[in-house]
């Protein structure tokens, strides 16, 4: 612990109970050491620390789980607490599983209680004041479940939305890097007139893109210079010029709008035809590549 000194003797003394339960028998004191490493937990949470947190978390529920007879009430308020930590960790995924068995976990507590009641309701109506007495105690618990219920699938409808918005930004990163990587793109009618709509613009290196004299004239490959590949677009000539504006009529709508849907092979131009543009490329290449690979169940 790195926080202030009460946080730090705190978490030295829980540290000690820790050691004493543990050397006097692990087994023999489950509960004890469930409870010391949930409260580990919250230290852990309140420097930030939701990795940590997490990994106290996880070794409570495995002695808690332990426990006979089971209280499925207290695994629920452990999954749920795993379910919020990981999702600060940046853990969606796994957050949204363990809220799933925080929920199973309180719904099979309800039935379990209602099955008790009914017994107790029958003894409670006769005149027992011990039945009457536990009635009211189970039904306040009953109010608090199906409170607690409602709570967890509010968490778990937030985190299937969470999910939603990964799974679109990873499609999203996918189609970029695909395309960024030399994924064969169908090349765009037109794409060369939509660049030189691009007149004045400044690239990466401070170098000026100037429109060409015709902007429907072919791209025309000029080789590789220090690695990079260099591209111009330059007129036709003479008598490909005169069948290239005969055709331009019929093709220049489906070219504008093809134009749009590569904006990826674009951009790679702009940047490939700049000062320094392989070692950025490179480098973006390695944050997709990094984005992707993050929370991966």
């Amino acid at each position: 612990a790195d926080g202030s000194p009460d946080m730090v003797l705190s978490w030295e003394m829980l540290e000690m109970a820790r050691i004493i339960f543990m050397k006097d028998g692990p087994d023999k004191h489950l509960s004890e050491l469930g409870e010391v490493h949930a409260t580990l937990a919250e230290i852990a949470a309140e420097e930030s620390n939701f990795e940590g947190a997490v990994a106290d978390l996880q070794r409570a529920l495995e002695l808690v789980e332990k426990m006979e007879p089971q209280d499925k009430r207290r695994l629920a308020d452990l999954h749920y607490r795993l379910s919020t930590n990981m999702l600060l960790a940046d853990q969606p995924t796994a957050s949204h599983r363990h809220c799933r068995v925080a929920i199973e976990l309180i719904e099979g507590r309800r039935a379990e209680l209602e099955e008790k009641l009914e017994g107790v309701e029958e003894r409670a109506q006769a005149g027992d004041k011990e039945a009457a007495a536990e009635l009211e105690k189970g039904e306040q618990e009953l109010e608090d479940l199906e409170a607690i219920m409602v709570e967890l699938k509010d968490k778990a409808e937030e985190l299937e939305g969470v999910l939603a918005q990964h799974a679109s930004v990873k499609t999203m990163l996918s189609s970029m890097l695909g395309q960024l990587a030399g994924v064969p793109l169908k090349p765009a009618a037109g794409a060369a007139g939509a660049s030189g709509s691009a007149q004045g613009a400044s690239g990466s290196g401070g170098h000026q893109i100037s429109a060409p004299s015709n902007p429907k004239g072919p791209v025309v490959d000029m080789g590789s210079t220090a690695g990079r590949k260099r591209i111009t677009l330059q007129p036709p000539p003479a008598a490909a010029q005169q069948q290239s504006q005969a055709q331009g009529a019929a093709t220049e709508p489906t070219a504008a709008a093809a134009a749009g849907t590569q904006p990826a092979a674009c951009c790679c131009h702009m940047i490939l035809g700049t000062e320094g543009g392989g070692a950025h490329m490179q480098k973006l290449l390695r944050q997709l590549q990094s984005l992707l690979r993050r929370d991966r169940p």
